[in-house]
Protein backbone atom coordinates (compact mmCIF):
# COMPACT_ATOMS: atom_id res chain seq x y z
CA UNK A 1 0.00 0.00 0.00
CA UNK A 2 2.73 2.64 1.17
CA UNK A 3 4.51 1.93 -2.12
CA UNK A 4 1.72 2.44 -4.28
CA UNK A 5 0.78 5.83 -2.49
CA UNK A 6 4.39 6.80 -3.21
CA UNK A 7 3.32 6.42 -6.65
CA UNK A 8 0.90 8.98 -6.37
CA UNK A 9 2.32 12.72 -7.54
CA UNK A 10 2.48 14.96 -4.69
CA UNK A 11 -0.37 17.30 -5.53
CA UNK A 12 -3.05 14.61 -5.91
CA UNK A 13 -1.80 12.83 -2.58
CA UNK A 14 -3.07 16.21 -1.02
CA UNK A 15 -6.28 15.41 -2.18
CA UNK A 16 -6.64 11.99 -1.32
CA UNK A 17 -5.49 12.57 2.16
CA UNK A 18 -7.75 15.63 2.40
CA UNK A 19 -10.68 13.21 1.43
CA UNK A 20 -9.27 10.35 3.63
CA UNK A 21 -10.26 13.08 6.39
CA UNK A 22 -13.30 13.92 5.01
CA UNK A 23 -14.67 10.09 4.98
CA UNK A 24 -12.72 8.99 8.33
CA UNK A 25 -10.34 7.00 6.42
CA UNK A 26 -7.23 7.65 8.51
CA UNK A 27 -6.01 4.16 8.31
CA UNK A 28 -6.77 3.17 5.12
CA UNK A 29 -5.98 -0.44 4.58
CA UNK A 30 -8.58 -1.30 1.79
CA UNK A 31 -9.57 -5.31 1.31
CA UNK A 32 -9.04 -5.00 -2.24
CA UNK A 33 -6.68 -2.01 -3.27
CA UNK A 34 -7.53 -2.57 -6.88
CA UNK A 35 -11.14 -3.61 -8.07
CA UNK A 36 -10.98 -4.31 -11.56
CA UNK A 37 -14.61 -5.60 -13.11
CA UNK A 38 -13.63 -7.32 -16.13
CA UNK A 39 -14.91 -7.20 -19.70
CA UNK A 40 -18.33 -9.34 -19.88
CA UNK A 41 -19.24 -9.89 -15.94
CA UNK A 42 -20.52 -8.38 -13.08
CA UNK A 43 -20.01 -7.16 -9.56
CA UNK A 44 -22.19 -6.86 -6.77
CA UNK A 45 -21.06 -3.88 -3.59
CA UNK A 46 -24.05 -4.44 -1.00
CA UNK A 47 -24.47 -3.78 2.68
CA UNK A 48 -27.52 -5.51 2.00
CA UNK A 49 -27.92 -9.01 3.49
CA UNK A 50 -30.32 -9.85 0.71
CA UNK A 51 -27.29 -9.62 -1.81
CA UNK A 52 -24.40 -11.20 -1.81
CA UNK A 53 -21.32 -8.74 -1.83
CA UNK A 54 -17.38 -8.94 -3.05
CA UNK A 55 -16.86 -7.25 0.04
CA UNK A 56 -17.96 -6.04 3.22
CA UNK A 57 -18.60 -2.28 3.64
CA UNK A 58 -16.69 0.10 6.27
CA UNK A 59 -19.62 2.01 7.64
CA UNK A 60 -19.52 5.36 8.25
CA UNK A 61 -21.71 6.45 11.59
CA UNK A 62 -22.76 9.65 12.83
CA UNK A 63 -25.12 11.80 14.73
CA UNK A 64 -24.65 14.90 12.73
CA UNK A 65 -26.57 15.99 9.88
CA UNK A 66 -23.84 18.31 8.83
CA UNK A 67 -21.36 15.29 8.82
CA UNK A 68 -23.93 13.50 7.09
CA UNK A 69 -24.02 16.52 4.40
CA UNK A 70 -20.27 15.93 4.05
CA UNK A 71 -20.55 12.34 2.92
CA UNK A 72 -23.68 11.94 0.57
CA UNK A 73 -25.04 15.43 -0.12
CA UNK A 74 -24.60 18.43 -1.77
CA UNK A 75 -22.44 21.67 -1.08
CA UNK A 76 -24.99 24.85 0.07
CA UNK A 77 -23.42 27.17 -2.49
CA UNK A 78 -24.15 24.69 -5.72
CA UNK A 79 -28.07 24.83 -4.94
CA UNK A 80 -27.93 28.27 -3.28
CA UNK A 81 -31.45 29.47 -2.25
CA UNK A 82 -32.92 25.66 -3.04
CA UNK A 83 -34.75 24.18 0.10
CA UNK A 84 -36.72 21.57 -1.97
CA UNK A 85 -39.69 21.70 0.54
CA UNK A 86 -43.10 21.66 -0.50
CA UNK A 87 -46.04 23.58 0.92
CA UNK A 88 -47.58 20.19 2.28
CA UNK A 89 -44.41 19.05 4.58
CA UNK A 90 -43.99 22.78 5.79
CA UNK A 91 -47.04 22.48 7.07
CA UNK A 92 -46.75 19.25 8.77
CA UNK A 93 -43.93 20.63 10.23
CA UNK A 94 -45.35 23.49 11.60
CA UNK A 95 -47.98 21.41 13.37
CA UNK A 96 -45.54 19.44 14.49
CA UNK A 97 -43.71 22.47 16.44
CA UNK A 98 -47.17 23.65 17.70
CA UNK A 99 -47.84 20.63 19.11
CA UNK A 100 -44.97 19.45 20.98
CA UNK A 101 -44.98 22.78 22.23
CA UNK A 102 -41.37 23.88 19.91
CA UNK A 103 -41.14 27.57 21.52
CA UNK A 104 -41.28 29.57 17.72
CA UNK A 105 -39.10 31.90 19.97
CA UNK A 106 -36.39 29.36 20.59
CA UNK A 107 -36.12 28.51 17.15
CA UNK A 108 -35.83 32.68 15.92
CA UNK A 109 -33.88 32.83 18.92
CA UNK A 110 -30.89 30.59 17.25
CA UNK A 111 -31.46 31.99 13.83
CA UNK A 112 -30.53 35.31 15.00
CA UNK A 113 -27.26 34.27 16.44
CA UNK A 114 -26.23 32.35 14.03
CA UNK A 115 -27.20 35.24 11.54
CA UNK A 116 -25.90 38.11 13.72
CA UNK A 117 -22.45 38.84 13.34
CA UNK A 118 -21.53 40.13 16.78
CA UNK A 119 -23.20 36.72 18.56
CA UNK A 120 -20.63 35.45 20.11
CA UNK A 121 -19.91 31.30 19.89
CA UNK A 122 -21.38 31.31 23.52
CA UNK A 123 -24.52 32.84 22.70
CA UNK A 124 -25.07 30.62 19.37
CA UNK A 125 -23.95 27.18 21.50
CA UNK A 126 -26.83 28.36 24.49
CA UNK A 127 -29.21 28.78 21.65
CA UNK A 128 -28.38 25.21 20.58
CA UNK A 129 -28.23 23.77 23.94
CA UNK A 130 -31.82 24.72 24.93
CA UNK A 131 -33.15 24.12 21.73
CA UNK A 132 -31.74 20.43 22.05
CA UNK A 133 -32.23 20.25 25.46
CA UNK A 134 -35.97 20.77 24.77
CA UNK A 135 -35.77 18.43 21.98
CA UNK A 136 -34.17 15.82 24.12
CA UNK A 137 -37.56 15.92 26.57
CA UNK A 138 -39.59 15.44 23.43
CA UNK A 139 -38.55 12.90 21.69
CA UNK A 140 -41.04 10.01 22.61
CA UNK A 141 -43.54 12.17 21.63
CA UNK A 142 -42.03 13.40 18.52
CA UNK A 143 -41.33 9.53 17.77
CA UNK A 144 -45.19 8.58 18.58
CA UNK A 145 -46.62 11.58 16.64
CA UNK A 146 -44.34 10.23 13.60
CA UNK A 147 -45.44 6.62 13.56
CA UNK A 148 -48.99 8.15 13.89
CA UNK A 149 -49.03 10.00 11.04
CA UNK A 150 -47.70 9.01 7.56
CA UNK A 151 -47.68 12.62 6.36
CA UNK A 152 -45.54 13.85 9.03
CA UNK A 153 -43.10 10.97 8.48
CA UNK A 154 -42.91 12.07 4.53
CA UNK A 155 -42.26 15.91 6.24
CA UNK A 156 -39.80 14.99 7.82
CA UNK A 157 -37.97 12.35 5.46
CA UNK A 158 -38.33 15.46 2.96
CA UNK A 159 -36.65 18.24 5.28
CA UNK A 160 -33.96 15.81 5.62
CA UNK A 161 -33.63 15.13 1.80
CA UNK A 162 -33.56 19.54 1.43
CA UNK A 163 -30.94 19.76 4.19
CA UNK A 164 -28.60 16.77 2.53
CA UNK A 165 -29.25 17.44 -0.97
CA UNK A 166 -30.74 21.00 -0.77
CA UNK A 167 -29.21 24.81 0.83
CA UNK A 168 -29.20 23.28 4.14
CA UNK A 169 -28.53 27.14 5.49
CA UNK A 170 -32.60 28.05 4.60
CA UNK A 171 -33.59 25.02 7.14
CA UNK A 172 -30.71 25.14 10.03
CA UNK A 173 -32.86 26.25 12.67
CA UNK A 174 -34.78 23.03 12.29
CA UNK A 175 -31.42 20.66 12.69
CA UNK A 176 -31.65 19.72 15.89
CA UNK A 177 -35.66 18.57 15.34
CA UNK A 178 -34.15 16.42 12.34
CA UNK A 179 -31.55 14.96 14.49
CA UNK A 180 -34.16 14.21 17.05
CA UNK A 181 -36.04 12.32 14.80
CA UNK A 182 -33.08 9.51 13.86
CA UNK A 183 -31.07 7.70 16.26
CA UNK A 184 -27.79 7.66 13.93
CA UNK A 185 -27.04 7.66 10.29
CA UNK A 186 -25.06 4.64 8.35
CA UNK A 187 -23.61 4.85 5.72
CA UNK A 188 -21.35 2.05 3.89
CA UNK A 189 -18.53 3.35 2.21
CA UNK A 190 -16.52 1.15 -0.57
CA UNK A 191 -12.83 2.20 -0.47
CA UNK A 192 -9.92 1.15 -3.01
CA UNK A 193 -7.01 2.49 -4.13
CA UNK A 194 -7.67 2.25 -8.08
CA UNK A 195 -11.62 1.04 -9.22
CA UNK A 196 -11.76 -0.10 -13.19
CA UNK A 197 -14.93 -0.95 -15.23
CA UNK A 198 -13.85 -2.61 -18.31
CA UNK A 199 -16.33 -2.82 -21.55
CA UNK A 200 -19.44 -4.40 -21.19
CA UNK A 201 -18.97 -5.08 -17.24
CA UNK A 202 -21.56 -3.62 -14.90
CA UNK A 203 -19.77 -2.35 -11.23
CA UNK A 204 -23.68 -2.69 -9.04
CA UNK A 205 -24.28 -0.93 -5.64
CA UNK A 206 -26.91 -2.06 -3.48
CA UNK A 207 -30.04 -0.28 -1.94
CA UNK A 208 -29.78 3.14 0.21
CA UNK A 209 -27.04 5.62 0.24
CA UNK A 210 -22.99 4.25 -0.68
CA UNK A 211 -19.79 5.67 -0.86
CA UNK A 212 -17.66 5.03 -3.76
CA UNK A 213 -13.99 6.11 -2.66
CA UNK A 214 -10.90 5.44 -4.37
CA UNK A 215 -7.89 7.78 -6.26
CA UNK A 216 -9.01 6.53 -9.80
CA UNK A 217 -11.63 5.55 -11.35
CA UNK A 218 -11.77 4.17 -14.88
CA UNK A 219 -14.72 3.04 -16.90
CA UNK A 220 -14.08 2.01 -20.20
CA UNK A 221 -16.19 2.55 -22.96
CA UNK A 222 -19.50 0.37 -22.51
CA UNK A 223 -18.74 -0.22 -19.02
CA UNK A 224 -21.49 0.62 -16.53
CA UNK A 225 -21.98 1.91 -12.70
CA UNK A 226 -25.41 1.07 -11.58
CA UNK A 227 -26.86 1.85 -8.10
CA UNK A 228 -30.01 0.70 -6.41
CA UNK A 229 -29.95 3.69 -4.07
CA UNK A 230 -28.24 6.72 -4.29
CA UNK A 231 -24.23 6.65 -5.13
CA UNK A 232 -21.75 9.08 -4.32
CA UNK A 233 -18.48 8.72 -6.04
CA UNK A 234 -15.63 9.96 -4.62
CA UNK A 235 -12.47 10.28 -6.43
CA UNK A 236 -9.23 12.57 -7.33
CA UNK A 237 -9.17 10.74 -10.88
CA UNK A 238 -11.67 9.77 -12.93
CA UNK A 239 -11.44 8.37 -16.75
CA UNK A 240 -13.95 7.42 -19.33
CA UNK A 241 -13.27 5.46 -22.48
Amino acid sequence: MEKLMASIPDAAQKNLHARMDQYCLKNFQPQVENLVVTSCSSVTLSASPKEKSLIAPTMLETRDLDKLKSWIGVDDEVVKGKHMISCDSQREFRRLQKDIGLSDSRLASLVASRKTKKASKKAVAQAEYELKAQLAEQRANIADRVQSSGKLNDAIQEYTRGYLYGDSRLVKELKPVLEAHYDIFRIPLWAFLNVKVESGSTLYFGPGANVLWAYQLEIEEGGRIRSNGSLTVSVTSLKKG
